[in-house]
């Protein structure tokens, strides 16, 4: 077993690793589906890029979010500061 309140950095640190692998595995595949969905005239592995891209985006906004968290450093304007550097890091990627 493994406590969180004994157990050490390296705990925490696995522990978002694989929250963020988790969540980037679950968020591609209904992104993918919608893709596929709406966008018919693309390849599928077209498809599956974006939707892998956007998936670890929002994983690494969601894990961001948590760290801040649990530094307690997290405040309205540093989770929007947050969430909009990964929005323009989309706006990049899409131009």
């Amino acid at each position: 077993r493994v406590d969180p309140f004994t157990s050490g950095i390296s705990a925490l640190v696995f522990f978002l690793v694989i929250l963020f692998l988790a969540l980037s595995g679950l968020l591609t595949f209904p992104g993918y589906y919608l893709r596929a969905i709406i966008n018919k005239n693309k390849t599928p592995l077209a498809n599956f890029n974006v939707s892998l891209r956007q998936s670890i985006l929002i994983s690494t906004g969601m894990v961001g979010l948590l760290i801040l968290k649990s530094t307690e450093g997290l405040n309205w304007w540093d989770g929007i500061l947050l969430i909009a550097s990964l929005v323009f890091l989309e706006m990049f990627f899409r131009s």
